[in-house]
């Protein structure tokens, strides 16, 4: 079992944190009796304190997105609690598999490590020191609570995988129930459409307004579907040599009506012609989709969307810049998380809130990075760098 990163404390029904089991991010000062809360950026302090209210009711929260400081930085990080004899075990990771996997890391300590560390204690102590009898005693009784609380975890943990199993049941039931019902409506409006010529103005603004709440709500069904993958660890990539210039130049083609309604021009630049890549190729077009359709989405009438690829030795850097109203300094390190939804396009486009949450995660799956840059009523930058072998 790889070592996971991350963080592990005890706290009191107040808050305050009473032990410390691990902190890789060493943001929890020695004298410890600190509020949980005070490590936490303000924006994040309702949620955290949502997270203690929930475990109060309910023994065990999840699923809760925090923003913490160590060393002079913030960084976002997947928290889930439990109650443990009166008092919350917290546990933090990057996201909800390593939280899980951190968890059953802090039962490395079992029975039978406890008995040599009596036995080697023992060894130590003096027979006829009732101090240090006493500290024997005392350290006996520390490792009895220890393995107490590595059990009781074990529990609350199989009590998480089977609640986070049912959440993405009910995710993938909904959206394929959904699915076929949203295609019947998109097909009738679609044909009523075009084959009633006879339609008013306004009976053809009510059918553009059904045809494309379907539309938007097949995105969703879809959206929620790859989520419900992404949470139960199911995505699989299937991995080849593509030509990632045709990609972009088929999504373009693609995106290219979306574009041309608000008088968007997207240009493609590359030196060359072919840019062989390693990786899922569907899995990138649905990046590409995203992150153009998020340009087009949120740019100004007449203006320019620019995409660019560079291609290095080992690395490849694929840009894509547009004009429009771009991203407050505030949201540009959430719009990665999942159900986060900025502002509506400037056509009044909706969104779902989980395009970006996908994009990162296939990334991710691919080890490749993205940067995010933007000035709000200007411009946005998102940067993409792969690695044209995965083993590299």
């Amino acid at each position: 079992m790889n070592e996971i990163k991350g963080c592990a404390f005890i706290c009191n029904e107040n808050g305050t944190i009473t032990h410390v089991f691990k902190d890789d991010f060493e943001m929890i000062p020695s004298d410890i009796s600190i509020m949980f809360t005070s490590l936490i950026k303000p924006e994040s302090v309702s949620s955290a304190l949502n997270m203690l209210t929930e475990v109060r009711q309910n023994k065990v929260a999840f699923d809760y997105r925090l923003r913490l400081k160590y060393n002079e930085e913030f960084d976002d990080l997947y928290f889930m609690c439990m109650e443990i004899g009166g008092e919350f075990l917290v546990i933090g990771a990057d996201n909800h598999h390593e939280a899980i996997e951190l968890s059953e890391q802090l039962k490395a300590i079992n029975n039978e490590q406890s008995n040599q560390i009596r036995k080697l204690i023992k060894q130590m102590v003096k027979e006829d020191s009732k101090e240090s009898e006493e500290i024997f005693d005392e350290i006996s009784k520390l490792n009895n609570e220890l393995v107490n609380t590595q059990r009781e975890l074990n529990k609350k943990n199989v009590q998480l995988h089977k609640l986070n199993e049912i959440k993405n049941r009910f995710i993938s039931m909904a959206a394929h129930d959904l699915r076929n019902p949203l295609n019947s409506i998109m097909l009738y409006s679609e044909m009523v459409e075009c084959e009633a010529a006879d339609l008013s103005d306004s009976q053809k603004q009510f059918l553009k307004v059904i045809n494309d709440s379907a539309s938007f709500m097949l995105s969703l069904v879809d959206d929620l579907l790859e989520y419900g993958k992404i949470e139960s660890g199911q995505v699989e990539l299937n991995i080849r040599e593509f030509d990632l210039c045709k990609a972009i130049q088929k999504t373009i083609s693609v995106l290219q009506h979306r574009a041309s309604e608000k008088k968007i021009e997207i240009v493609f630049n590359s030196i060359s012609d072919q840019c062989v890549l390693q990786a899922d190729d569907m899995k990138i077009e649905q990046v590409l989709q995203n992150l153009i359709g998020n340009a087009i989405k949120f740019s100004f009438e007449n203006t320019k969307i620019i995409v660019t690829l560079i291609e290095e030795k080992s690395k490849i850097k694929l840009s894509i810049e547009n004009t429009g109203i771009g991203i407050p300094p505030d949201k540009i390190d959430t719009i990665f998380k999942p159900f986060t939804k900025q502002s509506n396009g400037t056509g009044e486009e909706k969104g779902t809130g989980l395009g970006l949450f996908i994009v990162k995660r296939i990334l991710d799956a691919h080890k490749a990075s993205i940067i995010t840059e933007s000035v709000p009523n200007e411009n946005t930058i998102f940067t993409v760098h792969f690695s044209k072998n995965l083993n590299t």
